[in-house]
């Protein structure tokens, strides 16, 4: 076949490519305008209420969560009926229904086929009332996986919700729409082939057949390398949720309990995967991960803002955006009371900073604050006696602060303790609680740091030492106060302020880990005197950037058993 022959015939294929899709999104526009927009709206949404319920009940289980989720939609609208409004996430419903479509034949035990389905993958669920027309959420709809995971002819045996489906995927497109338009098509076996609507002529073309990567493992989203930055100036780049890989996939849906580590270089998508986990989490499990209960850390200012502004199209409202020094001082004066004065700061000597930072800190401030349990055997013996020693000894594997309320809450029930042995159990606890106290002890202690480093074959130096030593005392000491002056008088004569301490009353990021990771070991949870801390999912941009103290801080600020993302 000559060239022309097989350019006519590709253009061919083409044309009817695209008079394919839009006829497709031609029904769905059709089916959201009679159900949203129609004039007798008012009157048909008992109705159509009521039929989703029987649909519900007859539905196959993969079609159930996306016909609730439609359901509860149709419910809100019912009940502001009266203003005749169309709600935001329904403007954005009709600007862009979905970004994917497949096609599958579906086979019985036999391998013969049952049916042939179709299924558009979107941001929201919606059904057409006659059922024919199924636009799921690529978050609840276990039939999504097939899009994520599969390539046009590949065999699937799946199970979805309590039954398993088999089959065939015979169409796997993906789609940009905006503004009820169709602009983009990409499709082929591999995903290989792509047509973009000329926004100038309203012509349809190939694009380019490069392929550029949202990095995620062995097999990688794909997304034209061509001229990203003017199709996005343009309404052409596809949506990103269109653009995850299989192993992407895999992280986003993992069991919710452990960390999941997210690798990648700068640009491969990492935040990307990240946050449309955070997307699926509240979806699921809307009670458990509420975005209030969720925190993300951001490594500045600038992705803190990016971030904060592509949450609400991921339809995340409420989750705590911080940078992780904002976060921990923040945590701090939570926690300590006595520490609201302190401010963050960056001034921080080399050496100091290095030693903050190591890895060795974190059984260093475990060492340390075990150290602290064992200082008090003889108090509890001495109140209690061997009984109560031997009910204090066997309980060393408990955090500090619950240790001794348990063991002075048994004692005292068992009239082992009188009076005066409460109060030095009380008296006990109120020292403990000071996290401060156990933060300076430690790092101004050049002879335990040494010592530790050499045994675990770390070279420390003594100018190091010196540096962190003078640094944390002259934290720790209070500014004077001079806000009883007049601002002019609280200048010398030099015109200079008259505290010119950069350390004093400061904090820097790794202060702030330590003191909350020396929380974490007496308490065994982020707590103090002024309450406690806990979020049901942490996800950390960037983690590589932060202090192994810090990521150990983070890593246990939510529950046992509870997700933990970090991109790096």
């Amino acid at each position: 076949m000559s060239s022309d022959a097989v350019q006519e015939v590709a253009s061919h294929t083409h044309s009817s490519v695209v008079q394919e899709e839009e006829t497709s999104l031609s029904k769905v526009m059709h089916a959201l305008s009679a159900e949203f927009k129609s004039d007798d709206l008012k009157l048909s949404l008992d109705e159509d209420l009521l039929a989703l319920r029987d649909q519900i009940q007859e539905a196959r289980t993969e079609d159930q969560a996306a016909l609730i989720e439609h359901m509860n939609r149709l419910a809100a609208l019912q009940q502001t009926r009266e203003e005749r409004e169309v709600e935001a996430s329904d403007e954005e419903l009709f600007s862009s229904p979905y970004f994917a479509r497949i096609a599958y034949l579906e086979e019985d035990e036999e391998g013969s086929v049952q049916s042939d389905c179709e299924v558009f993958i979107g941001k929201r669920s919606f059904f057409s009332r006659d059922g024919r027309i199924k636009v799921v959420d690529w978050r609840s709809s276990p039939i999504s996986k097939l899009y994520y995971t599969l390539r046009e002819g590949d065999y699937f045996y799946e199970e979805v919700g309590s039954r398993i489906i088999t089959g065939t995927l015979q169409k796997r497109r993906t789609l940009t729409i905006r503004e009820g338009l169709l602009r983009r098509i990409q499709f082929g076996p591999q995903g290989e082939y792509t047509l973009r609507r000329s926004p100038v002529s309203d012509q349809w073309g190939e694009e380019a057949r490069s392929i550029t990567r949202l990095e995620g493992g062995e097999r990688s989203a794909d997304r034209p390398s061509t001229q990203l930055g003017s199709l996005k100036a343009r309404g052409g780049l596809p949506d990103i949720t269109a653009l995850i890989d299989p192993e992407q996939f895999g992280l986003i849906t993992k069991e919710r309990s452990g960390v999941v580590i997210i690798q990648g270089g700068a640009g491969t998508g990492k935040t990307t995967i990240a946050l449309h986990r955070i997307a699926y989490l509240t979806f699921q499990k809307p009670e458990l991960f509420a975005p209030h209960r969720c925190l993300i850390i951001a490594p500045g200012e600038a992705l803190k803002s990016y971030i904060t502004r592509s949450l609400p199209s991921l339809d995340i409202v409420g989750v705590k955006v911080k940078t992780f020094g904002g976060w921990a001082i923040a945590a701090v004066k939570q926690l300590a009371p006595d520490l609201k004065r302190f401010k963050l700061h960056d001034h921080t000597p080399p050496g100091a900073s290095r030693i903050k930072r190591h890895p060795l800190m974190i059984s260093l401030l475990s060492q340390a604050v075990r150290a602290e349990g064992r200082s008090l055997d003889r108090m509890v013996e001495r109140v209690g006696g061997s009984e109560v020693l031997k009910s204090w000894v066997k309980r060393r594997e408990m955090p500090l602060i619950p240790r001794l309320k348990r063991v002075k809450d048994e004692a005292r029930a068992a009239g082992l303790i009188n009076a005066e042995g409460v109060r030095s159990f009380d008296k006990a606890m109120l020292d403990q609680a000071d996290i401060a106290s156990t933060w300076i002890k430690v790092l101004t202690d050049s002879e335990l740091i040494k010592s530790h480093f050499t045994q675990n074959g770390q070279t420390i130096y003594d100018w190091e030492l010196r540096q962190l030593k003078d640094s944390v005392q002259e934290q720790s000491l209070l500014k004077e106060r001079f806000d009883h002056l007049d601002e002019d008088y609280q200048r010398g004569v030099d015109h200079q302020a008259l505290d010119t301490s950069l350390l004093r009353e400061r904090l820097d990021a790794e202060d702030c880990a330590l003191l909350l990771r020396v929380a974490q070991l007496k308490w065994g949870r982020l707590e103090g005197r002024g309450g406690r801390i806990s979020y049901a999912h942490v996800m950390v941009d960037e983690a590589q950037d932060l202090a192994p103290i810090s990521l150990r801080v983070l890593c246990e600020a939510v529950p046992k058993q509870h997700p933990v993302t970090l991109a790096g």
